[in-house]
This record gives structure tokens, sequence and C-alpha cells, in this order.
């Protein structure tokens, strides 16, 4: 069974801020992959923050008490699913959210667009804050500032700069550990170095605003990346380009290795 397709900018972005993990969990527990307690943890507390927002969101937005009670309860009722129905109960979810956001859209989309630090901070306080650790080429000062602030602010992920020459060197405390180079391939050894901790990891390739515009060269080292089975997302990097493949790959690696529990194993808990 599919998720049903509906459109983050039809919801609005704080909103879908939660559904990468929802999903990403729900795919993987109804396939029968071993979930561990950290990650139910995550689930939950993800299924949690989406209730929250969306009450937070219908009360600013002055919706209907009883319209707004339809679609909580549908998160109610995914946090009590069997594990063979999640999809359907996700997708109960998606549909209830999805009317919800057409039929109030100007209430919702003008508040959720006036006051967005407002959900930032619901969704902060009320899930792990994952740790990243942003490998990075010296020599790309804007680009780096511009993704760090993005993945900081709109993504609420803690992070942590490392340059290239630096990895191999240094204990790594991360959940997750992201990859943006901005002057060609990543460095065997880097890469290596990268994969020798046992993180998850995803690639942020800049291939500009239009693939079919792209560097060839650039293009060809993505795809060489994806081809090793490794996590590639290209550019733009809005927020809900990276959150969506950040939590997805992140839950991914978590259900492949159910031991696994990043930097909470460590003793370093947001």
């Amino acid at each position: 069974m599919d998720f049903l397709a509906v459109k983050a900018s039809e919801i609005g972005v704080p909103l879908v801020r939660p559904l990468p993990t929802i999903l990403a969990y729900a795919r993987g527990a109804q396939a029968g992959q071993p979930v561990s307690h950290v990650l139910e943890e995550e689930f939950y507390a993800h299924v949690d923050c989406l209730s929250d927002l969306i009450e937070t969101a219908c009360l600013r937005a002055h919706v209907p008490g009883s319209v707004c009670e339809e679609v909580t309860q549908r998160t109610v009722d995914l946090a009590r699913s069997e594990k063979e129905n999640l999809i359907s109960s996700v997708n109960e979810l998606l549909a209830h959210l999805s009317n919800l956001s057409r039929v109030h859209r100007t209430a919702l989309r003008a508040e959720l667009g006036a006051k967005p630090e407002i959900y930032r901070d619901i969704y902060w306080g009320r899930v792990y804050t994952k740790k990243i650790t942003l490998i990075h080429q010296e020599g790309s000062p804007e680009a780096l500032a511009g993704i760090t602030e993005r993945l900081k602010n709109r993504c609420s992920y803690d992070v942590n700069l490392e340059s290239e020459k630096e990895i191999a060197f240094r204990p790594m405390t991360s959940d997750l550990i992201l990859f943006h180079p901005t002057r060609g391939a990543i460095r065997p050894a880097t890469l290596s170095a990268a994969e020798a901790y046992g993180l998850p990891i995803v690639i942020l390739m800049d291939l500009g605003k239009k693939i079919e515009e792209a560097d060839p060269v650039a293009v060809r080292i993505a795809h060489q990346y994806a081809k090793s089975g490794l996590n590639v997302t290209h550019s733009p990097f809005t927020p809900l380009r990276l959150f969506t493949a950040i939590d997805m790959c992140y839950v991914d690696h978590m259900l492949r290795k159910p031991t696994f529990a990043g930097a909470r194993s460590r003793g370093a808990v947001a």
C-alpha cells in the first residue's frame, strides 16, 4: 500500500515538519522491519508533535474546534494503530489534514506564514533534537552559511561544522553526517573515514536551480554516489527538501540497524 499523495505547499511546511519521520517509520514497521525502543519513542514524539502543531494552528487561525478535533483524533488513532495498519492510519490522517488545509486555506496560510517561529519552537520542544555533523570543503563560506542557517533555524537541528581535513581525527558525537561538497567530489579517504563511524550519511549535491542545466561532471558524481548506495539530495536545498532527506535517512538507518541510537548512546541528548 502506498501513502496518499499530498502537497506540502497546500498543507504548509510547519505542519509537514513531523511527517517524514512518521512516514518512514510506518513504511518500515508495517513491512516487518525490527523497531527499537528509541525509534518507537521517535515515532510517538513526532505524532504527538503533529497533533500539537495542528491544534495550535487551528486555534490561532480560528478554525472551529470540532473541525480541528476531527483531524487531531486521527493522530490519536495513528498512535494506537497496530503495525499492520500503520500506512492506512497515516493515509487517514493525511486525508483529513489535506482537507483541513484546503477548506481553511486562507486562514491557515496566513497564520503559518505570519508566525513560523511558533511552530518551530513547538517542534523543537517536543522531539529529540538530532545532532548533525556538516562536513564541508574549505573555501565556500557563503554556501556553508546558508545551509547552516537553514539546518539550524528552519529545520531545527543541532549543527556541528567539520572540514574534510578534520573528520578522521576527531571523535564523532552525532546522529547523522551531512556532506556538502562545493568543489567537486568528496575525497575517498574522507568518505571512508565518515563511513567508519557507522552513522547515516546524506550528501547534498549542488546541481543548480534546474538539473537539466547542471554541470555534467557534478551530475555524474551524484549518480555515482547514489549508485553506491549513499543518500544523495540535490539542490535547491529548501528546508522541506533538507529535513525530508535527513529524517527519512535517519529512520531508515535505525530500521536497518536496530541497535543504533546515535548521539543518545554517547550521552549527548538534547
